[in-house]
């Protein structure tokens, strides 16, 4: 194996990947838990869109194509279209799947932007709902110069320290 300092960034920025997914099905669900490993063993869940990465895993441990497969479904994932109970069933899929490759999600975030921040930030995302787009900007340029990036999604945004 070949480290790189790039490679590093790489796959810290594939467990953000990761742990974004699993914070937006909770929400989705509506619940903190996922079964345990020994729960998993006992009731093997309905992977769905997770099953290509599954059938990957079964065909001689083909864990590049496994990942490749856990990676496209999360990029083609509806999850806003999801009812709670859906969100728990792709959230549990998903857990499956990481406890297959022993992967364990970082913590959220522990730090959470300040207020000032979050208030600059829910004003910039109503400069641009009401296509404002100098103030928009210019909200953004005042969080950045607080040391936050604000990464713009379809229905809203998140915020990640620079």
């Amino acid at each position: 194996m070949n480290f790189t300092l790039s490679s590093l960034e790489d796959a810290k920025a594939a467990l953000n990947r990761l742990s974004k997914f699993d914070i937006q099905l909770r929400n989705a669900s509506g619940t903190d838990s996922v079964p345990s490993y020994e729960e998993f063993c006992a009731a093997f869940p309905e992977l769905g869109i997770f099953q290509p990465a599954w059938d990957s895993l079964n065909d001689d441990l083909n864990t590049p194509e496994a990942l490749g497969h856990v990676f496209s479904a999360i990029k083609k994932a509806d999850i806003p279209s999801l009812s709670p109970e859906e969100a728990t069933r792709l959230r549990n899929a998903f857990h499956f799947i990481l406890a297959a490759f022993g992967i364990i999600l970082p913590e959220e975030g522990q730090e959470k932007a300040p207020e000032e921040v979050r208030t600059l930030a829910d004003q910039r995302w109503q400069a641009k709902q009401n296509r404002d787009w100098t103030e928009a900007d210019r909200l953004r340029a005042e969080v950045a110069a607080l040391g936050w990036i604000i990464k713009d999604r379809k229905d809203g945004y998140d915020l990640a320290r620079k």
